[in-house]
């Protein structure tokens, strides 16, 4: 399974605790086996080896439409 999320903090980065919650909960995921690519406003030098960080913006992310 592939998850996206979405955040505005990603540790080292914080300035509240949703970044370590996300932190948590991204490696709790990934133990369970789902990939997971993370969005962040913009770049910062956040880096994990379980979730892919994406800062908004950059032309790694595809958008495709969804008819739902």
């Amino acid at each position: 399974m592939k998850v996206l999320m979405f955040g505005w903090e990603f540790p080292p980065f914080s300035s509240g605790g949703l970044g370590t919650a996300c932190y948590g909960l991204t490696k709790a995921m990934n133990n369970r086996g789902i990939e997971i690519a993370f969005v962040v406003p913009k770049r910062y030098d956040a880096k994990a080896d379980f979730v892919k960080i994406i800062p908004a913006g950059a032309s790694k992310l595809k958008m495709i439409k969804v008819n739902s």
